[in-house]
């Protein structure tokens, strides 16, 4: 990141607004530029956000809508992402969305018995795998349908089974 200085000829003894008063200081957000492809494509949010809506997410600009996976075995409509958690958006057309926010380096994700679709962190770290993990973990292109991930990606999502609920720590490495 970078950082700047600001200098001002503010007084603490004559300028200043009143006992209640401060400035705020920012840091700079990281940035993260996910490619998509034209179609649909399974996505999560790779940072800590302010705002997690489709619309400040994804732009309106993009139109169509998210499906997140519920547990009972059917998509429902969403009009946001969740760190951790796997929506399915279908694009017009390829490029790039842009997420900007704090830097999200490990994340808890609660996966239930049975099918699980779950997002990433803000840096690529193996697929988990083993203990009640049955499957190999999935991910989706357009191209190639459904391919075994060994390694999760900033800003996409994937499918795993499992045969009993747990919590996996996803960060420097993913553990079950």
């Amino acid at each position: 990141g970078t950082a700047s200085e600001v200098v001002t000829n503010l007084s603490p003894l004559a300028n200043w607004y009143g006992p209640d008063s401060c400035y705020r200081i920012q840091g700079v957000a990281t940035t993260l530029l996910v490619s998509h492809e034209a179609g649909w494509n399974m996505i999560s949010s790779p940072l800590l956000m302010n705002d997690y809506s489709r619309c400040a997410v994804l732009t309106c600009g993009h139109g169509g809508n998210l499906f997140s996976y519920s547990y009972t075995g059917s998509y429902t409509l969403t009009d946001s992402l969740t760190p951790g958690k796997g929506c399915w958006f279908k694009f017009s057309s390829a490029g790039g969305t842009l997420f900007a926010g704090s830097p999200l380096p490990s994340l808890t994700v609660h996966l239930n018995n049975g099918w699980n679709m779950f997002g990433a962190v803000d840096h690529e770290v193996p697929a988990p795998s083993g203990g009640p993990i049955a499957s190999s973990v999935f991910g989706y292109t357009n191209i190639n349908g459904y391919e075994v991930a060994t390694a999760l990606k900033p800003g996409k999502a994937y499918w795993v089974k499992t045969d009993a609920a747990l919590d996996v720590v996803l960060g420097p490495t993913a553990t079950p």
